[in-house]
């Protein structure tokens, strides 16, 4: 009899645990919802541990609750009745499945607990390279509107310093880049030559700008600019001077050489001049160049005890003695050529403008008195 109701109470047990199943389904879906997200970025073993809602999952429970069920309820079982052994085992067989799945939760949840903090820590590290991305997309964006310094006070589009580059074949140092006033081009100072460069380096422009409402040359002002500075860095005791006695009104700086008919012309209305309160410098420019007879007379003039007297007997093809020192006879010839001197004479006002050929001295006078009244627009020589 015994027999036969400990088989009534498995029976029942077992019913029981069958009715029990959707209630722990149902008991194991609403788990924590933290551990879905976690194995959805977690390392390939979370699955195993962390997905309660997989039907084998379940049924792996529910066969190890039913394990540890049997003989927790066969003590039961023989002190009452079937139907009150049905109605205990039931409770417990309930109780039980929600242990098992208690059990079940926290050991998921250090599992799933390790990879949320390292999902957190990938989710807050994952900016970090993203900053570095960008910073190079910047960089190499730059070419495109890339700048390059040069000695001039603003930066110059690349494109305009690598078409000079290519051309050029002095210094770059040297080169000065500046914006022109006309929008587009940019002036380059080679020197003392003057060019310009459209600004997407496909254009080089040789020649003057004028400002057509005013008529200035904007180049050549430029141009006056640079020998102005080149004329205060001039050192007088190595030119040939002639100054008037009395009061020095104007100064002209003259670029001349002794084999040079025109110059010659000139140098006999030098008296002229110094009456009229014109101070005459004298720098060397022999045109046959470092090296030519010229070069070599003229030399001869500036190592002269009186180079006054020197240079006006060379100028009318008198003889000299020959004589060599320390002279600025190279210095001052590559002066000229920087300048833009390309023939004598050639004369360069304090102003640093540049008059070449030859100026009666009445004429020359006229055009320096209304210069100084004027100082501002070249006036124009009378002939």
């Amino acid at each position: 009899m015994r027999n036969y109701m400990i088989i009534g109470a498995l029976l029942a047990i077992s019913s029981s645990i069958l009715s029990a199943e959707p209630s722990a389904t149902v008991a194991n879906t609403a788990s924590p919802p933290a551990e879905t997200p976690a194995m959805a970025t977690d390392t390939p073993p979370a699955p195993d541990k962390s997905n309660p809602t997989t039907p084998e999952t379940t049924s792996a429970t529910t066969e190890e609750s039913t394990a540890k069920t049997t003989p927790a309820a066969t003590p039961e079982t023989e002190k009452s009745t079937a139907k009150t052994t049905t109605t205990t085992t039931t409770e417990t067989t309930t109780a039980t499945t929600e242990e098992s799945t208690a059990k079940t939760t926290p050991a998921a949840t250090p599992d799933a607990a390790q990879p949320a903090t390292t999902t957190d820590e990938k989710s807050t590290a994952q900016p970090e390279p993203a900053q570095p991305e960008s910073t190079p997309t910047t960089s190499e964006s730059k070419p495109a509107t890339t700048t390059t310094a040069t000695p001039s006070s603003k930066l110059v589009p690349e494109a305009v310093t690598q078409a000079l580059k290519r051309i050029i074949k002095v210094d770059f140092d040297k080169v000065s880049i500046t914006e022109s006033a006309l929008k587009g081009l940019y002036e380059v100072l080679i020197g003392s030559e003057i060019v310009y460069v459209s600004d997407d380096g496909h254009y080089l422009v040789v020649g003057d700008i004028r400002d057509m409402k005013t008529g200035q040359n904007l180049t050549d002002d430029k141009r006056a600019q640079l020998r102005v500075k080149e004329l205060e860095a001039l050192d007088e005791k190595e030119m040939i001077v002639f100054a008037p006695e009395k009061e020095t009104k104007y100064t002209v700086n003259v670029f001349t050489d002794v084999d040079c008919p025109y110059c010659a012309k000139f140098h006999t209305e030098v008296p002229e001049l110094n009456k009229g309160g014109v101070k005459v410098r004298y720098l060397a420019f022999p045109r046959a160049g470092i090296g030519s007879k010229t070069y070599n007379t003229m030399v001869s003039v500036w190592c002269a005890e009186n180079r006054q007297q020197a240079i006006t007997d060379a100028k009318a093809k008198r003889e000299i003695k020959s004589a060599t020192c320390n002279n600025p006879v190279d210095k001052e010839y590559e002066l000229g050529k920087r300048l833009g001197v390309s023939g004598t004479p050639a004369m360069l006002l304090p102003n640093g403008e540049l008059v070449p050929g030859y100026v009666p001295a009445k004429q020359l006078i006229a055009f320096l008195e209304r210069k100084s009244k004027a100082k501002s627009q070249p006036a124009a020589i009378d002939k």
